[in-house]
């Protein structure tokens, strides 16, 4: 559970502190230790916002495998099939696709993905210490009826999740020097 609410906690924080929406719905950990991070995905269409995006989408794993290195865990390795299969990675895939010939200059693919999960990787260490709070904090809260998205569309089919809203999340997020954006929401 506690690996769980570091990627949540990770996609979450890096998210706001990139200057992307937070949404009220914050981030949820149900039972089975699913977890939903909610922040604005869709990038408008310029590389920057993209990058934005992407960043905050491999931040939840690369705060995982932190955790777990840190703590002596064992977590799957970027290039195991459980990561490159995973919704994050096959989505920030999805977005990596449509960075402009300028953004990729004389990269590849493959290196453009790898210069961004290492630029995530200092993003989420340098944010260490307010993804640990934003984990904690949703690991203290008692378990609580699902609620639906703000979309009516259910997101587990578990009957009780932690929960800490956007607003919530936002009060860490002050308190450590970072100011969310609520704007689009």
């Amino acid at each position: 559970m506690a690996i769980a609410a570091q990627h949540e906690a990770g996609h979450i924080v890096t998210a706001a502190a990139l200057g992307l929406s937070l949404r009220p719905e914050g981030i949820m950990l149900d039972s089975d230790a699913q977890g939903l991070a909610c922040y604005a995905l869709a990038p408008e269409e310029s590389d920057e916002s993209r990058e934005v995006v992407i960043l905050s989408t491999y931040a939840g794993y690369l705060s995982q495998k932190q955790f777990c290195d840190d703590n002596g865990y064992q977590c799957p390795q970027v290039d195991d099939m459980s990561v490159i299969c995973s919704q994050d990675f096959q989505y920030a895939r999805r977005i990596e696709g449509k960075l402009s010939l300028r953004y990729l200059g004389e990269r590849g693919m493959g290196q453009v993905g790898m210069d961004l999960r290492s630029k995530a990787t200092g993003i989420t260490a340098e944010l260490r210490p307010i993804i640990d709070k934003v984990a904690a904090a949703l690991l203290a809260k008692e378990p609580e009826p699902t609620r639906k998205l703000m979309s009516g569309n259910d997101w587990s089919p578990a009957s009780a999740v932690r929960h800490l809203t956007g607003i919530q999340v936002g009060e860490i997020l002050k308190a450590h020097g970072i100011q969310p954006n609520f704007d689009a929401f």
